[in-house]
């Protein structure tokens, strides 16, 4: 015999809800395993809220609080950058307009108890308590235990199944309208809960709110990968919407109850899944020669990613399944940042990463809203978009920031952060201005005698410059990638011709200094300077590799 359990989303104001949800699961299984009357239970930790805030409109607690923290204030503009990046990358590929209001309402409606949980991590810990005692409880019964959780609540129950070190094993896991994949949540929570033995998550076609900001409701986004196939997304074509009776009451969702809480686990699989787990070694390699007008091409960043793909194979012995490559237009911003997802998730200390990009590199204003805040870091995905970059430096800090202590993650990126074009007739620059309207601002015109204007940097906005992953502040149990980089910042990264093919100098050089070493040790900071020697030699003139990353990074041994 087993036992069900629910977990409630935020609203669920009353602490019997689970009594409909118990109802419409009854009669969909029957009762042939699970008795109704004993063998169904709930958790509710809305009232974890209540006294937190002292009452309020469920889900619009924060914005009425009177005590809203400088953090906080700042986790609501990333919310609201994020949202207005993906409606409005949603909206062009519908060739809609952009409604402002379905932004206004998201904040409005959900911003309250989903802030509040992500930034204080005691009432985190309160809330996902109520979860943690109950599973102590019904662990001692000697029973099977599944967890039905809904919206909010897949985001408490993945946070104890994941980070919980005394969690029992847990048959089968069903979430259900899991906001898993809003970028904000899922950047600390990508891999799978060990103890979890089978995961079934069901998306909802009829769930409006889902297609605003996928723009594909049928799933796919939690991006959890499982080494033993225990993972799977499904979705229902329900007209209910986002409501949690809704979907456990759809015909389609029966047999999803059926087959997650009725099925035998395969034997050996429990097993399997809490054996001691070897080391891995990942790569990514992203290189984009052709890219739509106006953006000048490059000719060597294909042939960047094969030699680097050579090297991790013959001298560091990188398994060849486990090197992926994603190139010209098949590097979209969604396709690079799903790949870079596919190369962090399920990373565990002793494990070892490495992501190279060969393309263009750009510097744009950034925006909150309407209103200029900066300068922003970006590499030049496909079908990059000025006014909707999705892969800025900010992006990047949010996907490494949260990998486990000792993992080895390495960043190479072999492209400017700002350019200037094409250099010269054949000396390729990888870097681009993007257009006057979006540099006019934070640049002014300087005409200084000539008869055609020169961009120049406003004065007020010149000491913000930044480089991708360079210096990232660290916070508490914030993860620092190792990032070496192809030039300064008032340098241009250029490529290489060898043997009547081209290839980016950096990379060139970088994979010639690790091949000559082979078999000796070799630190990140000696690498970096031979490299940089190698390039002078060559000619290559006013390009200075850069490495980044944790102190005392010079020193630390070069081993992928």
């Amino acid at each position: 015999m087993g036992k069900i359990i629910f977990v409630h989303g935020i609203g669920d104001s009353k602490s019997d809800y689970w009594h409909e949800w118990r109802e419409r699961v009854a009669n969909a299984i029957g009762t042939n395993k699970f008795d109704p009357n004993r063998d169904y239970h709930g958790v509710w930790w809305e009232g974890i809220m209540d006294d937190y805030s002292g009452g309020g409109e469920p889900g619009k607690r924060s914005l009425k609080a009177p005590s809203l923290t400088d953090k906080a204030s700042k986790l609501k503009d990333e919310i609201n950058t994020t949202i207005h990046r993906e409606l409005l990358r949603w909206c062009k590929g519908k060739g809609k307009t952009l409604d402002r209001s379905m932004e206004r309402g998201f904040i409005g409606d959900y911003l309250g108890d989903f802030g509040y949980y992500l930034l204080d991590a005691a009432l985190a810990d309160k809330v996902q308590k109520q979860l943690r005692d109950k599973l102590i409880e019904l662990s001692q019964q000697d029973t099977e235990l599944h967890i039905i959780c809904h919206s909010w609540g897949t985001v408490v129950t993945y946070d104890v199944l994941s980070r919980w070190d005394k969690c029992p094993k847990i048959s089968s896991l069903i979430t259900i309208g899991s906001p898993l994949w809003i970028p904000v949540v899922r950047i600390e929570r990508r891999k799978y809960p060990e103890k979890t033995m089978r995961w079934t998550n069901v998306d909802n076609e009829g769930n409006g709110f889902w297609e605003w900001f996928n723009g594909d409701p049928i799933g796919g986004y939690l991006n959890i990968y499982d080494d033993h196939d225990r993972f799977k997304n499904m979705n229902i074509h329900s007209k209910t919407g986002h409501l949690a009776v809704g979907y456990l009451g759809d015909d389609e969702m029966t047999g999803i109850l059926l087959t997650s809480l009725r099925v035998t686990i395969p034997p050996g699989v429990a097993e399997r899944a809490l054996e001691p787990r070897k080391p891995k070694k990942k790569a990514l390699l992203i290189a984009i020669n052709e890219y739509p007008f106006p953006i000048p091409p490059l000719y060597g960043c294909i042939n960047d990613s094969f030699l680097v793909n050579r090297m991790l194979q013959e001298v560091h012995e990188f398994p060849t399944k486990d090197i992926h490559m994603v190139h010209n237009h098949r590097a979209t911003t969604n396709k690079i940042r799903n790949k870079i997802e596919w190369l962090l998730d399920g990373a565990k200390s002793g494990d070892t990463l490495l992501l190279h990009y060969s393309g263009h590199g750009t510097q744009i204003p950034e925006r909150i809203g309407d209103e200029v805040d900066g300068l922003d870091e970006c590499i030049v995905p496909y079908d990059f978009d000025s006014d909707a970059p999705g892969l800025i430096d900010n992006d990047f800090r949010e996907l490494f920031g949260n990998l486990p202590a000792g993992v080895k993650l390495t960043v190479i990126f072999d492209c400017c952060h700002s350019g200037t074009g094409t250099r010269g007739e054949s000396i390729k620059v990888r870097g681009f201005l993007p257009p006057m309207d979006i540099l006019n601002r934070v640049y002014e015109f300087k005409f200084e005698g000539s008869p055609l204007p020169v961009f120049k940097l406003r004065e007020e906005f010149a000491d913000k410059k930044r480089r991708l992953l360079r210096e990232m502040k660290r916070e508490k149990d914030e993860y620092i990638p190792i990032a070496l980089s192809a030039c300064k910042d008032s340098q241009t990264a250029k490529e290489y011709p060898v043997g009547g093919a081209n290839y980016g100098a950096f990379t060139y050089f970088i994979c010639h200094e690790i091949y000559k070493n082979k078999g000796k040790k070799l630190t990140y900071g000696n690498l970096t300077k031979m490299c940089g020697r190698s390039m002078k030699l060559a000619d290559i003139q006013d390009q200075t590799p850069q490495l980044n990353g944790p102190r005392k990074i010079e020193a630390s041994m070069f081993l992928l």
